[in-house]
């Protein structure tokens, strides 16, 4: 085939061979012309019905139809003419104003991207050569001030005919208007704008219209000069203006500008004509007018003028209750006025604080308070006023001593200023007042702590705890509130920065708040050398460190006041509290030094040769203290014989035998005396001539019925006192005395009178395991008197009670039983057989 294809292209055919090809050409030809008609191009679309379409649908507002129609519009829009796609645009942006519109009248929120969709339509249209109309530029202009263009929509109003002037000055009332809501009703820096308003007005020609307009304006311009404060020009300018409306067509519509004119009497101290000019304005508008809001207000401030600060007469009392019921319409009646709502709620919450209707006070001006935090442009001046008549009521019950009522009112204001630091002075305030409630507390603890317990309805114990707990709130409260103070006046007042400093770490000390009380003495002492309070400080630093037991830290600072300043009232008061850290830190040698040094009016030395001590007299309280600290350090180290020597002069009536502690102290010297028989025990079983063993064994008998005459007295003085008041070591002393009493008796070998006071003691505790040791001794006690029968009666009601009581009872040192009395009782049981046949069954391991 293919050589054939090969030989007719090299031997072409004769023309009688291919006459057939004309023919074909002929008819590929005319086949074409075929194809070509038989695909021709469609026709282009319809632009201008298409348009007019979405035209007429804007005019009948079907908003849906009209965006839906420029939808299928828009991926063939860019081939129409260029005045086509202006029109399109142009659309566009009027489908997209009225839908804002449609969202606006419903109430609804209309989000800043539709306004700016709109400008660039309208932008897009320009460009492609479209005209605008009054109307057009309106809606564009409306947008631009939506998105906050202001100079560009004042810029595109220019373009606006004379003969629509109205569409002109009407954005520009829209921009006064927003600018009025975003400063809450305030006209600042508009009356330029307000001055265009005006020149616009010039252009309208429907009167009626004008006429509203333009008391809409003026009531702005002297709104303006009102607010700086220029009563005399405001009352000057509305009387002409006044006038003018009045030769127009009377007064019906005038009822804003009398309100103003009546706020400007007001302001200059002419109420007479203010109160007229409310009324005139009350006349000329409807109940549920909103303005009723201004003036009620208005009249009911009235009502509070020549009200002062101090108490309320009668007088007074009838202008608080009319202006309360002037103020209470205004906020029951018209909570949506927007200038005036906070006003009445401000002077209703006075009203009822003067009246002394505190918690209704407390609740209107709490409301002030949500609503003005609610309001999203703060309202500074308003602030301000509620915060002074808030910080007037706190400083009348303040000065009322009603403290708590103080604090309430003070509270009121803290929300205001959220995460912003109070000024100063406030601070101070809250400072102040929470000290004075922590110390009316402690003073209530300290009144409820006298009152007699076996009265009809006497505090509890409970009682006393909560108000100490109050006090300690309130001082630690009062402490953080001195500090921040403190941190705001370092700068600007050194002076005030000291006080505070030191008054917050006083009140960490009160409120036994140790660590905060150390941080804030240290700041004090470590910035404040020149101070008056320094070596105070210093001291007080040592005691914070010793509360919260940093012994040696303490011992620190004591010796370094003692080193520095070694002859003032700071050092000598540091010496006792030295020597109990010295104690703890087991210096017991250095401790007693000290307190010696203090009480025999000696001077020593510190380790660098500074000269301590002398003219301490016993009248002082250092000497007090002294002697007290160091007559329990030779109790507690079992040095009876100098316990009993210092002890002895510190429960002197004359000298500390009347205070509070006397039980105390009296309960140490009984029980040195009881104690330092030991030793002449010991001394008595060794060799004595005749003489000495008498004198030993007088010494011994004296000794004993001191100790019984003191125990008796302790007795007698913690159970003067209210159980509950009493200290866990005071109750210690208590419980033991009963039964230490009964042991010297015992001691001196009174048995019988022993017995007594035993069995006093068991009946006394008898639910606490220290009654087994009376038990005990009642055995001994019979067994010394040969009574064998009693002892086994008695012995059985020990066995019996021992029996009840766990083991792990006996661990507890503080109980009044030692050595002695289980030897006593293993002696008796065992020479008359007290237990029979059964045996001590748990005597011997109580016992080991």
């Amino acid at each position: 085939m293919f050589e054939k294809l090969k030989q007719r292209f090299r031997n072409p055919p004769t023309w009688q061979e291919a006459w057939q090809l004309p023919t074909l050409l002929l008819g590929l030809v005319l086949f074409g012309f075929g194809l070509v008609f038989a695909f021709e191009k469609p026709a282009p679309p319809d632009y201008t019905g298409a348009l007019d379409t979405v035209s007429e649908y804007l005019l009948a507002y079907n908003l849906e139809e009209a965006e839906a129609k420029l939808e299928t519009l828009k991926p063939v829009i860019v081939n129409a003419a260029q005045f086509e796609q202006a029109r399109y645009h142009q659309y566009w942006g009027d489908a997209l104003y009225l839908n804002v519109e449609l969202i606006r009248s419903e109430g609804k929120y209309d989000s800043p991207e539709n306004y700016q969709r709109i400008v660039q339509q309208y932008d897009q249209a320009q460009k492609l050569g479209a005209t605008f109309n009054s109307g057009r530029l309106q809606h564009w202009a409306e947008a631009l001030v939506a998105l906050d263009r202001d100079q560009e929509a004042l810029l595109k109003i220019r373009e606006i005919e004379d003969s629509d002037a109205r569409r002109r000055y009407a954005v520009i009332k829209q921009i006064i208007q927003r600018e009025l809501d975003r400063h809450d009703g305030k006209p600042h820096q508009l009356m330029d704008l307000v001055k265009l308003f005006i020149d616009e007005l010039r252009n309208e020609r429907d009167p009626v219209r004008r006429r509203a307009e333009e008391v809409w304006a003026i009531g702005l311009q002297v709104e303006e000069m009102l607010l700086a404060g220029d009563a005399g020009r405001v009352i000057e300018t509305l009387q002409r203006q006044m006038i003018y409306f009045l030769d127009q067509s009377g007064d019906e519509d005038l009822a804003p500008l009398m309100v103003i004119l009546a706020r400007a009497y007001q302001q200059a101290g002419e109420y007479v004509e203010a109160q007229h000019w409310f009324r005139l304005a009350e006349q000329k508008i409807a109940k549920t007018d909103s303005l009723n809001s201004q003036i009620l207000v208005g009249l009911a401030q009235i009502e509070l003028v020549g009200i002062d600060d101090g108490d309320v007469d009668q007088t007074q009392s009838a202008d608080l209750r009319r202006a309360l019921e002037l103020f209470s319409a205004a906020e029951s009646n018209y909570p949506s006025a927007k200038h005036s709502y906070i006003d009445a709620l401000i002077g209703t919450a006075y009203c009822e604080a003067r009246l002394g209707d505190h918690p209704e006070a407390i609740e209107h001006f709490q409301r002030a308070v949500s609503r003005l935090l609610g309001n999203p442009r703060r309202q500074d001046d308003k602030i301000d006023h509620l915060t002074t008549l808030i910080m007037a009521q706190h400083s009348l019950n303040f000065q009322r001593e009603e403290y708590d009522l103080a604090l309430n009112y003070l509270g009121l204001v803290l929300p205001l200023y959220g995460k912003v630091e109070m000024p100063p002075d406030l601070l101070a305030k809250f400072a102040e007042s929470h000290e004075a409630m922590a110390q009316f507390h402690r003073h209530e603890a300290e009144k409820l702590a006298k009152i007699d317990p076996s009265l009809p309805g006497a505090p509890t114990r409970a009682a006393r705890e909560l108000a100490n707990r109050e006090s300690a709130i309130h001082y630690n409260e009062a402490a953080e509130y001195y500090l921040r103070h403190a941190r705001a006046v370092t700068i600007s007042d050194d002076e005030a920065f000291g006080i505070s400093i030191w008054q917050a770490a006083v009140c960490f000390s009160e409120a036994q708040n140790w660590s905060r009380a150390i941080d804030t003495f240290s700041e004090f002492v470590s910035s404040r050398p020149t101070d008056a309070n320094y070596r105070e400080g210093i001291y007080r630093l040592g005691q914070a460190y010793q509360a919260d037991m940093q012994y040696n830290t303490a011992r620190q600072n004591y010796e370094q006041l003692i080193e520095l300043y070694p002859t003032t009232l700071e050092a000598y008061k540091s010496i006792v509290p030295l020597a109990q850290c010295q104690v703890v830190l087991e210096n017991v040698t250095e401790a007693k030094r000290w307190l010696n040094y203090v009480i025999d009016g000696l001077v020593t030395t510190t380790a660098s040769g500074v000269v301590v001590g002398g003219g301490i007299t016993p009248d002082s309280a250092v000497y007090r203290d002294a002697l007290v600290e160091l007559g329990k350090l030779h109790y507690k180290r079992q040095e009876y014989e100098d316990a009993i020597r210092r002890l002895t002069e510190a429960v002197d009536p004359s000298r500390y035998g009347q205070s509070e502690s006397a039980a105390s102290l009296r309960f140490y010297l009984a029980d040195s005396n009881r104690m330092s028989v030991e030793q002449i025990n010991r001394e008595l079983d060794g060799p004595l001539t005749p003489t000495e063993r008498q004198a030993l064994n007088s010494e011994r008998a004296e000794r004993l019925e001191k100790a019984q005459i003191l125990f008796t007295q302790v007795i007698s003085e913690l159970e003067s006192r209210p159980t509950d008041e009493l200290s866990p070591l005071e109750n210690l002393f208590h419980r033991n005395s009963y039964f230490y009493r009964a042991d010297a008796a015992f001691d001196l070998g009174q048995y019988e009178h022993s017995i007594e006071l035993y069995d006093l003691a068991a009946k006394r505790f008898e639910h606490h395991p220290s009654a087994l040791v009376a038990m005990i001794q009642i055995v001994n006690a019979y067994c010394e008197l040969d009574e064998p029968q009693k002892a086994r009666i008695a012995n059985e009601r020990a066995r019996w009670l021992l029996n009840r009581i766990p083991e792990d009872k006996f661990d507890d040192p503080t109980l009044p039983m030692t050595r002695k009395h289980w030897q006593d009782w293993l002696r008796w049981t065992s020479e008359l057989n007290l237990f029979g046949d059964d045996g001590p069954t748990n005597l011997s391991s109580a016992a080991g």
